[in-house]
Formats: C-alpha cells, sequence, structure tokens
C-alpha cells in the first residue's frame, strides 16, 4: 500500500504534468483532493472494521478494489491499520511493527517516484507506473491474506 500512497498522492502530480501535460494548478489540486478523500474516508472505513469486528475481510476487499479503483484504497488502508499490529505478540507490537513500517515506508515509499519515473523512461511506456503499483497490491494481497483474523478476539 506504501508505493500506491506514494505514487498516488505524491507523484502523480507530477506525472500530470510531464507525461499528460496538464496544467501545474490542476494537477496539484487533484493531489491535494486525492489526500482530502483520503483524510476524509480512512476514519470512516476504520469505523466500519471495528463495527464488522473484522479486519481481514476490508482490509482485502480494499486491496482487490485498489486494482480496479484507487478510490476505495482507504477501505484496504484503514482497517489494515489495526490489522498489522494485532498479528504481533502484545509485549513485542509496538516495537516489531513500528520497525516494519519505518523500513517498508523507506524502502518502497521513498523510492517510489524514483522507481515510477525509472520504469517510465525504460520501458517508454506511460502505464509503467500502474503496472507497478498493481504488481505492489497483488503482493500485499497475498501477505494480507496470509495474516490471521483478529477482529472480535482477545488479544494477549
Amino acid at each position: 500500500m506504501t508505493v500506491s500512497t506514494y505514487v498516488m498522492m505524491y507523484y502523480m502530480p507530477t506525472y500530470c504534468i510531464q507525461y499528460l501535460g496538464l496544467p501545474s494548478k490542476m494537477s496539484m489540486l487533484a493531489g491535494v483532493a486525492s489526500s482530502v478523500i483520503s483524510l476524509v474516508m480512512c476514519p470512516i472505513y476504520g469505523a466500519w472494521s471495528d463495527r464488522m469486528g473484522k479486519r481481514k475481510p476490508l482490509t482485502l476487499i480494499g486491496r482487490v478494489a485498489l486494482i480496479v479503483l484507487m478510490f476505495c484504497y482507504t477501505m484496504g488502508s484503514a482497517p489494515a491499520y489495526a490489522l498489522m499490529p494485532e498479528n504481533f505478540p502484545k509485549h513485542l507490537r509496538a516495537g516489531y511493527m513500528s520497525s516494519a513500517y519505518a523500513i517498508a515506508v523507506s524502502a518502497f515509499g521513498g523510492t517510489a517516484q524514483l522507481v515510477a519515473g525509472w520504469l517510465i523512461r525504460t520501458t517508454g511506456s506511460k502505464m509503467a507506473p500502474a503496472w507497478y503499483m498493481i504488481g505492489c497490491v497483488v503482493i500485499s494481497l497475498v501477505a494480507v491474506s496470509m495474516f490471521e483474523e483478529t477482529g472480535g478476539k482477545v488479544l494477549d
């Protein structure tokens, strides 16, 4: 999900200016709009997953929907922020989750714009960033499907 976030919210304005020829003001407003959608929808989807008592189904649905429709991105990310740490033992949860998150965001989010630009130059395809995101989401989908559902369970 980190790659999708960084490509869609941070690289997309540059992509729209460089490759689609959109005015910079419009491109930046699109980036702001995607951030606002995420800001509004994350708490809604998070509350929904809490009411369902399950985090994994909404996370999986959101990952699949992300491949089809980016608007559903927050459906898959909001419950995932609860699902991931709950799969670690309680006494290790904060340390393991913060380390895993920091490494993943640095390695994948920090390089997402660079990789997207490199893929366009290397392949000559303006669709390369989309295929990169889809590949990363598929990997995420496989990883999330391996998590144990924690909703409604008493955690140690």
